[in-house]
């Protein structure tokens, strides 16, 4: 936390030293509130709940922008002694960087464009910069399973210090993602992205590695790097968008070997409907099923109410744990 408040003191300062060669530099502003509540069928998990607020800030200098978030939560309510549904949603599991009941800075970095692409240096999110889709890429207003919010077989690190760096698309051509970024102590992620486009559909193909060291189960080796491969696709057929994801990851040594996807959003009205149902290998052959439907509803502009519901089936093929939720999520921008 000390790193993060010397980070923020040193974005304050180049603001203040660089605003003074501009007249009135743009700021722009984000208020927002998540309240996540959910109930599951499983005896452990009877019912937990969150609520969770950002202030997201831009400040637009030098040709680009610094971005900074900040993110608070409560600490989760649960009506059980195991915590853990962080299968259902980040914010109500046990993941570390989540649900600490504190004050964090999320994002810190400075964004601009050259001849060469996109670039943005500083506290990143990984999760922005790769594996990206229109349809499943957004835990508050799309789906609020982590599966099948970035492909799961990618070991991407926590908001952490890094480099991410895009090349759009332009006419005739591919375009790149590369992102660098540190994973704990001792370890770094790396990943690298290519994309098409063609008249409906955008193909991503992503390759992965990350030398972070993991405690490893007795059937896994922690001694090597972990790395993988991903595929993407994103298309639209009349109103309907729809997103398949599939990815590979070291059998050896990562925790989820194998996953595919399905989703689609649909929209109805103002409002719009999403669906999903995945598939992942974990370790020792033990699968995991997930299935989500959700509807989210535009009250105005800046209030959107999102109930869904999922059903998880996973855990030994011979004794399998069947899990129905059901959950709603609250969103409030300013």
């Amino acid at each position: 936390m000390n790193r993060k408040i010397h980070a923020l003191a040193l974005l304050v300062f180049s603001c203040a030293v660089m605003a003074e060669h501009q007249s009135a530099p743009p700021l722009s502003v984000e208020v927002g509130s998540t309240l996540v509540g959910a109930a599951t069928s499983a005896g452990e998990h009877e019912s937990a709940g969150v609520a969770a607020f950002d202030v997201a800030a831009g400040l637009a200098l030098r040709g680009g922008q610094f971005s900074l978030l900040i993110e608070a939560d409560t600490q989760p309510w649960f009506t059980a002694a195991t915590p853990d549904l962080s299968w259902v949603n980040h914010d109500l599991g046990t993941v570390p960087g989540f649900s600490q009941s504190q004050a964090r800075i999320s994002e810190l970095h400075y964004d601009f464009a050259n001849d060469s692409g996109d670039w943005s240096i500083g506290f990143i999110d990984s999760k922005a910069h790769i594996d990206g889709s229109t349809v499943a890429n957004d835990d508050k207003t799309q789906f609020s399973n982590p599966a099948f919010v970035n492909n799961p077989t990618i070991r991407l690190p926590d908001n952490s210090l890094g480099l991410a760096w895009q090349r759009p698309l332009e006419a005739g051509n591919r375009g790149y993602s590369l992102l660098l970024a540190k994973d704990g102590g001792d370890g770094a992620f790396l990943a690298v992205e290519s994309w098409w486009a063609f008249e409906t559909v955008t193909a991503r193909l992503g390759a992965w590695d990350n030398s972070h060291a993991l405690a490893a189960p007795a059937w896994k080796d922690a001694s090597r790097n972990d790395f993988g491969l991903y595929m993407s696709f994103d298309g639209s057929l009349a109103a309907l968008s729809w997103n398949v994801r599939t990815g590979i990851a070291r059998p050896d040594h990562s925790e989820i070997e194998s996953f595919i996807s399905v989703a689609a959003e649909i929209p109805i009205a103002a409002n719009s409907m999403g669906i999903a149902v995945g598939y992942l290998l974990r370790g020792g052959l033990r699968g995991g099923s997930h299935f989500e439907l959700y509807y989210r509803f535009a009250l105005s502009e800046g209030i959107v109410i999102t109930p869904c519901v999922q059903f998880s089936r996973y855990g030994d093929p011979a004794d399998p744990l069947s899990t129905l939720t059901a959950g709603v999520r609250f969103r409030l921008n300013i």
